[in-house]
């Protein structure tokens, strides 16, 4: 309906529907941005970005069986590991957030969090190949595995690592709201900690870096 970028002409509706409102949201501050210039007709109106509200998730019942499950758990115990979900294909093959990983693995045991199961035996295997030549054996895949399971990865954590992903304000919510829940402490960019900015105390319950410069500050970061 808002297709903003087509122009929001006085004969558009929609123009009449946003003067008119009560409240004016959208899910970046760049859309909102774009809502400038518009004449107010309603004077109770505001306009600002208003985050998804972080709601528990109900449980899935369909359980990956727990003796494959606690064999993939034991080489991790006594291991700190970080947490990466790895669910979108441009961030599979994104050299700016590979290189995050790199860095990353230097010192920590990376669990990607997802599942290669739609993917050719081809593909798949060519994916480990260059991921094993990146990071050595210092990674493992989660696979499909229930709430219960990664909430049980989570408590252990060292870390949940977003930064430098792109997540829409859904995904964000959705991953922060799994954090939240388990206590785990969260590695952010300075961009999304603009999502529930209340939240974040940084080097307290969460890991701020700069986007433009988060290679550099994690391996400052491993050092210290």
């Amino acid at each position: 309906l808002m297709n903003l970028s087509q122009g929001l002409t006085r004969k558009n509706p929609v123009r009449y529907l946003l003067e008119h409102s009560d409240l004016v949201t959208a899910p970046t501050v760049e859309m909102l941005g774009q809502l400038r210039g518009l004449n107010v007709k309603n004077r109770s109106q505001t306009r600002g970005v208003i985050p998804p509200l972080m709601i528990p998730q109900k449980r899935s019942n369909s359980e990956r069986p727990r003796d494959q499950f606690q064999e993939f758990l034991k080489p991790l115990k006594g291991t700190k590991y970080i947490i990466v979900p790895w669910g979108k294909p441009e961030d599979q093959s994104n050299p700016a957030f590979l290189k995050q990983l790199q860095v990353l693995a230097k010192s920590f045991h990376l669990v990607l969090h997802g599942s290669l199961d739609s993917w050719f035996s081809h593909d798949r295997k060519r994916w480990e190949k260059n991921l094993v030549d990146l990071l050595g054996q210092h990674w493992s895949l989660t696979g499909k595995i229930s709430d219960s399971d990664l909430e049980q990865l989570l408590k252990s954590a060292w870390s949940y690592y977003l930064a430098g992903q792109e997540l829409s304000p859904i995904e964000m919510a959705s991953a922060l709201q799994k954090v939240s829940d388990c206590q785990t402490t969260v590695i952010i960019d300075d961009r999304q900690s603009k999502l529930y900015p209340g939240l974040w105390e940084n080097k307290k319950n969460c890991w701020i870096f700069s986007r433009d410069l988060i290679c550099e500050e994690l391996t400052e970061w491993i050092s210290t």
